[in-house]
């Protein structure tokens, strides 16, 4: 399987499904943040945010460009329906994600002393 044929929909719907979008999200997912973890540390939320998400763009182009390369009009669908609650879910952690990183810090329940 190609990464260029997936990319120009010249693959089959199932082959990129499964091998970049499901298997490869969960491979790609837990080497990158094992790859965090060991060169910048534990407090890089946002790079791996970053990393996973721009894998997962990729994979859901290939997944939506193959999408006509089945036999059946439903997976069709249905790979298109996955790809675009998934992408929304991730958008959504990551927007969760920077909203809690690039808040200000409070002083709640701080105690002040004199």
């Amino acid at each position: 399987m190609s990464i260029l044929k997936a990319c120009f929909g010249e693959e089959r719907l199932s082959k990129v499904f499964w091998s970049y979008a499901v298997i490869g999200q969960g491979v790609f997912a837990l080497a990158a943040a094992i790859f965090v973890a060991v060169v910048f540390g534990e407090n890089h939320q946002l790079l791996l945010d970053l990393l996973v998400t721009s894998y997962s763009v990729w994979s859901g182009i290939c997944v939506w460009a193959c999408a006509r390369n089945t036999d059946s009009k439903l997976w069709e669908y249905c790979a298109r329906i996955v790809v675009l609650v998934f992408l929304g879910y991730l958008a959504a952690l990551t927007y969760r994600d920077v909203a809690y990183y690039t808040a200000a810090p409070t002083t709640t329940g701080l105690i002040q002393t004199k």
